[in-house]
């Protein structure tokens, strides 16, 4: 895989608001293996009620298993194009969903072949993907994220070097969190319940505390 470092620097104000999309609402899961107190059930409900993911079977979402690269790309591929990230509006299904994993990975300076696309993703990766797509959000928009915390994972030097600066800068803006023991496992592989915290946090988090660009710049 080759990849370049992200450019975290965001463009000059547009003076343009970002909303966050509204939604369709139910009430509870179809899936038998996701109980109302597993701990991502909400993230889980609110991922799958807004055509973000889908269950592996028609009755089990699976939280625990692995999440693929393609997988994990095509979803941020579907928020990209709702958040107005200034990507093209392509399919997403059947065969197509190559297709918007692999304009994602060209936004990111990535190469992978079609073979890489069914590995499973990484954390690292997963905080890389998700900050790139972020950035391009902010950058079409004018818009800066909030910083809503400081600070670095116990075993932030374990992480690759050319996605520190996106695992810090997505962490600092409440992309991602850690593990109770203050690691972030950067090479661990991503569970389908933590990516769909991912798209979760996208969402509540980081698009309801975007700004204008030149007021962040000003303080």
């Amino acid at each position: 895989m080759k990849r370049k470092v992200l450019a975290l620097l965001l463009t000059a104000a547009l003076g343009c608001a970002l909303a966050c999309p509204a939604f369709a609402a139910e009430n509870q899961l179809p899936f038998t293996d996701v109980s109302t107190d597993y701990w991502a059930y909400s993230m889980i409900l609110y991922s799958y009620q807004n055509n973000l993911v889908k269950g592996k079977t028609a009755a089990e979402f699976q939280p625990e298993s692995p999440m693929t690269v393609g997988q994990y790309l095509t979803v941020l591929y579907r928020i990209g194009v709702e958040l107005k990230a200034g990507y093209p509006d392509k399919a997403t299904t059947g065969s197509n969903w190559l297709e918007a994993a692999n304009y994602m990975c060209t936004q990111s300076g990535t190469v992978l072949t079609e073979a890489e696309m069914y590995l499973p993703v990484t954390r690292e990766e997963m905080a890389y993907f998700g900050a790139n797509m972020v950035a391009s959000v902010c950058q079409e928009s004018g818009t800066a994220p909030v910083v809503l915390r400081t600070g670095a994972f116990a075993d932030s030097g374990a992480v690759t070097a050319e996605y520190l600066e996106a695992v810090n800068w997505f962490y600092s803006i409440g992309g991602i969190g850690g593990y109770p023991d203050g690691t972030f496992r950067p090479q661990g592989t991503l569970k389908r319940s933590q990516a769909v915290t991912v798209f979760y946090n996208i969402f509540t988090v980081i698009i309801p505390n975007l700004r204008s660009a030149a007021t962040s710049e000003n303080g």
